[in-house]
């Protein structure tokens, strides 16, 4: 019986060198495949909880118009404080407003949450503001909510560009010194956010972005798109007249 036992081992096949890197080819081949699908998953997820954030940022947008006449709230222009902020002034609103300031796919988003900033970004069309003169006395119409002529057609909020500042500043864009320079759009916002890969094009046209309505509705619109808007002379954020 044990010279049987020891037979059976001598006869055992082990594996040939070949036959070892065709298992190793395979698992690299596998892994090719399911890792780019598997950071796509990851990525799909990110933006679905960046459309999420602008969604309840939009009703909490709504809610305060009601309770304001119709306005939207201020920005920190001219202020040096962050709490004032739209976005804290909505915060008895949406409840925890660090669940909603900041866009998982922010390459600064650790940064803006430890310094109390967000990812999202209020026209400057919108904020009451900037329709003040240097002494501080109304300058033009204030948009508000109720007074919109198509507010599924109005932006109110943006996705922040990689580059802004990370101070007080950085709550609001400055969409009417856009004009047709698609270099300026991109200091303000990111119009390509939604991304392949973690890198963005020298001309931030590859990719998407997600953009919140007056109505309340959240809509992508690709960057080339975009640009095509910006350098006709169109400029997406001025509420329609």
């Amino acid at each position: 019986m044990q010279a049987s036992f020891r037979l059976s081992r001598k006869h055992r096949r082990a594996f040939t060198l070949i036959e070892l890197l065709t298992v190793i080819a395979i698992i690299g081949i596998l892994a090719a495949i399911l890792i780019p699908t598997v950071g796509a998953v990851r990525s799909s997820a990110k933006q679905a909880q960046c459309i999420s954030n602008l969604r309840q940022l939009g009703i909490a947008l709504a809610s305060f118009a009601q309770d304001h006449k119709g306005a939207f709230p201020s920005t920190t222009h001219g202020s040096l404080a962050v709490t004032d902020s739209w976005i804290f002034t909505l915060q008895p609103y949406v409840g925890n407003v660090d669940a909603v300031r900041i866009c998982p796919l922010d390459p600064q988003r650790d940064e803006r949450l430890r310094l109390r900033l967000s990812s999202y970004v209020l026209s400057d069309y919108l904020d009451a503001k900037t329709y003040l003169d240097p002494f501080g006395q109304p300058n033009g119409t204030v948009p508000r909510l109720s007074t919109l002529r198509e507010p599924a057609r109005t932006h109110t909020l943006f996705i922040g560009a990689d580059t802004l500042a990370l101070d007080n500043s950085s709550d609001h864009i400055h969409a009417r010194e856009w004009g047709n320079n698609w270099g300026q759009v991109c200091a303000d916002i990111a119009p390509d956010r939604f991304r392949s890969g973690s890198a963005a094009s020298p001309d931030h046209t590859q990719g998407r972005s997600a953009y919140l309505f007056a109505d309340g509705h959240v809509a992508t619109l690709s960057a080339a798109t975009l640009r095509q808007q910006i350098e006709s002379g169109v400029n997406p954020a001025l509420p329609p007249l």
